[in-house]
């Protein structure tokens, strides 16, 4: 897995799971915060066993800086 640095300008949007590893929190609790809507994300795919979710960059962004990670 490529290391993601949300200092940049821009980006590609993330997975739960790699935005879970930037701000140190798991994947499922990304997941929930996506569920509860303190985080917007897209669905992609049909995702049988699970909800696959893409975080845009800047919305990433935001949400490390809100957790204080950036």
């Amino acid at each position: 897995r490529p290391i993601v640095d949300l200092s940049q300008a821009s980006g590609s949007p993330l997975t739960t799971s790699q935005l879970a590893v930037v701000v140190g929190l798991s994947a499922q609790f990304i997941r929930m915060e996506i569920l509860a809507g303190e985080l917007k994300a897209f669905r992609v795919g049909r995702g049988r066993c699970r909800k696959e979710y893409r975080i845009p960059w800047l919305e990433a962004r935001r949400y490390a800086l809100q957790v204080g990670v950036l």
